[in-house]
């Protein structure tokens, strides 16, 4: 205890005489003892890794999922990963992996006080993100001034107001360090059912996640969402039952209808990536109105991002079909996506039936001349935004998820925007009708649409 408030006395008093680096070694020698302190109290209870807190200010902390380059001053990690751990020719910790970190700090200079807060938490979005298996993070913000203590989740961030050194004689940092091994109910934020496959590497982390009674090992993330919202988190698993896409997402607990709902109102029809299994991990974070629940789902089915199409042909014939698809969808269980995309289109699909569906007709059955059912070009995706549609919502009901800006802004219909029927007088001179085609003209165009088919070279 001697030395921690030796060092906390030294900030508070001398802290703004002190050159930079004797400010970052001064925080971590402060936040090193606490640790120890901690660690010491902790032998009647299961023995957990001690914490170390680390200079990383030298460098930006590398594999990050969303290939961010931000580099917190200070980091908590587990001490027997820290011989382990990269140092310049100066002894400076660089090439850190954001995955063996467990909390992240900022130190600033009095004069920049006011900016230390909004840094510490970008770092704790950051964390959220880059651990999925541990999607709350505390951050440390601090100055000769005196300090701050944040927390980041799925469902927000909050932090404090600055706490002056001297306040109950340190009180509230050793809380800081001690809830960092022993988290309040609120900020227990740790999944299980998401593990690194080795802890100890500097490479790309590598996951195992677990699905009801079902594990997938040694899986690579693929996209990962923004901080403080559904957070999404997409995985990729190969093995000899082929690929599994793995999609984890923190649902808001008010939502009225459910991806995975969705997808099984959908039975698997064509044109839709297929959910094979689906689970509430049992994580909630944040309470009342801003509370959000871990859902997980895990498709056979997948594809490549829609700038990853060939020709121009073949982005086109993906339209179609996207749209029969989604058409079918609407038609048969009234389920409309709200959010079609670029994001959510995949092209190049995998893991679909090798027999090609008696419906819909996509777009080669149409273009083969012997009559022969082909299966869809592309595949449709993310039901986040998705809703069911039934005759009693109109006109009395109108739900408040049909009345929201729902899906991506440049493609919102205005229809799902107003939560109705849009009509459109036939006369409003914004709205021209659509020219009609003759049946003449149709023929000549499928004649040229065949005549491409055959002659076009990808």
């Amino acid at each position: 205890m001697r030395k921690f408030h030796k060092e906390r006395n030294k900030m508070c008093r001398d802290g703004n005489k002190l050159d930079e680096g004797q400010k970052y070694l001064c925080i971590i020698e402060m936040l090193n003892h606490a640790s120890s302190m901690v660690y010491e109290e902790m032998s009647a209870r299961p023995k957990q890794p001690r914490l170390q807190f680390i200079n990383t200010h030298a460098a930006p902390l590398v594999h990050h999922p969303k290939s961010f380059v931000d580099k917190p001053d200070f980091c908590a990690v587990d001490a027997d990963l820290v011989p382990a751990l990269a140092k310049s020719t100066k002894g400076n910790y660089i090439q850190i992996p954001w995955h063996k970190t467990k909390s992240v700090g900022e130190m600033k200079t009095s004069a920049e006080d006011a900016k230390k807060a909004t840094q510490a938490m970008r770092y704790a979005g950051l964390h959220n993100v880059s651990r999925p298996d541990r999607p709350g993070c505390y951050a440390l913000s601090a100055s000769p001034k005196g300090y701050q203590i944040g927390w980041s989740d799925p469902s927000g961030g909050h932090i404090s107001a600055t706490i002056a050194w001297n306040h109950e004689e340190g009180n509230l940092i050793l809380r800081y360090v001690y809830s960092l091994y022993f988290p309040p109910s609120l900020c227990d934020v740790v999944d299980p059912t998401v593990t690194l496959v080795d802890r100890t590497t500097n490479d790309s982390p590598r996951w195992n996640i677990q699905c009801e009674d079902k594990t997938y090992t040694d899986g690579q993330t693929i996209f990962v969402g923004e901080p403080w919202s559904r957070q999404t988190v997409i995985y990729r698993f190969e093995d000899n039952d082929g690929v599994r896409i793995i999609k984890d997402q923190f649902e808001h607990v008010g939502r009225r209808f459910h991806e995975s709902a969705l997808y099984d109102k959908l039975e698997g029809a064509a044109g839709w990536v297929t959910v094979v299994a689906s689970c509430n991990v049992g994580l909630t974070v944040g309470s009342d109105m801003s509370a959000r629940v871990k859902k997980r789902l895990v498709m056979s089915s997948g594809g490549e991002a829609l700038d990853k199409v060939r020709t121009t042909r073949l982005f086109l014939m993906s339209m179609y079909d996207i749209l029969e698809a989604h058409r079918y969808g609407v038609i048969k269980e009234r389920v409309m996506h709200r959010d079609i995309s670029f994001r959510n289109i995949l092209v190049n699909p995998f893991g679909i039936p090798v027999e090609a569906p008696m419906e819909p007709t996509f777009v080669n059955t149409i273009l083969d001349i012997t009559g022969k059912r082909h299966s869809p070009t592309a595949l449709i995706c993310d039901l986040d935004n998705g809703c069911v549609y039934k005759e009693e919502t109109y006109p009395d009901i109108i739900p408040d998820q049909l009345k929201s800006r729902t899906g991506t802004p440049m493609y919102i219909a205005r229809a799902v925007e107003a939560g109705r029927l849009v009509v459109i007088p036939a006369a409003h001179p914004l709205f021209m009708p659509m020219p009609e085609i003759n049946n003449k003209a149709i023929a000549e165009s499928y004649a040229r649409c065949f005549f491409f088919f055959f002659f076009e070279s990808d």
